[in-house]
């Protein structure tokens, strides 16, 4: 009996001894997997800020000549003619930005400043990036330069581009400008009737129709949430 009894604690013990290191193997292995996953995440958002990088060069002097007279509507008529779809050409969005001048600030948020702008006299909303958000800027410069992205009941995109140098970069993104200002001040500053409440309402959906609609074709547009 104190033979079979010492012999069942010995497999006990051995036992949980296996146990103990197959505990201790599996936490291994997923923290290894962790820390692979991890690495594997900040190499592929590293890669994806040097192709954007890449893809708008800081300070260089390559512009376009656009005619005197030529209205930034004129522009992005003949951009959505030329059957690109995707909104001005890269280096017309540089000349844009470079000839913007700076009037006053409008607004200010979490990602940046808003300021108003003027091209050749025309009125547009300038939106400067913090240079910590970076990464934000390249998403909603990405999300604009869509297929088919351009709506009536989506807020007009004009340019983007990164202007100064590494020790004082500014990330522009230049839209239509609306003299109501945001949605929020909007509201807040103005008591609406049914009729403009309807209005305002179909035109949101109708904005968001547009964006969360998948469009096929050779020019296709992706659906879009957010």
């Amino acid at each position: 009996v104190i033979q079979v009894k010492t012999q069942l604690q010995s497999i006990s013990l051995v036992s949980a001894e296996n146990r103990s290191h197959w505990l201790a193997f599996l936490i291994s292995m997923t923290i290894c997997c962790c820390t692979l996953v991890c690495i594997t995440i900040i190499f592929y958002c590293r890669y994806k800020l040097q192709t954007e990088r890449e893809r708008y060069p800081k300070d260089t002097e390559q512009e376009v000549f656009i005619r005197d007279g030529e209205s930034l509507k004129d522009l992005i008529h003949q951009s959505q003619s030329s059957g690109s779809g995707s909104g001005l050409p890269l280096l017309v969005q540089r000349t844009i930005a470079k000839q913007i001048q700076m009037v006053r600030q409008i607004g200010k948020g979490r990602y940046g400043e808003v300021w108003l702008g003027r091209w050749r006299g025309e009125k547009v909303a300038v939106k400067v990036f913090f240079t910590r958000e970076e990464a934000s800027w390249f998403r909603e410069t990405e999300i604009y330069q869509t297929v088919l992205m351009r709506h009536e009941n989506i807020l007009g995109f004009i340019a983007a581009d990164i202007k100064g140098s590494d020790a004082s970069t500014q990330l522009f993104l230049i839209t239509d400008y609306h003299e109501s200002g945001s949605l929020y001040d909007y509201l807040k500053l103005t008591t609406l009737d049914v009729q403009v409440l309807l209005r305002l309402a179909y035109s949101v959906a109708c904005g968001l129709c547009h964006l969360h609609t998948e469009i096929y074709g050779t020019q296709g547009k992706p659906a879009i949430a957010h």
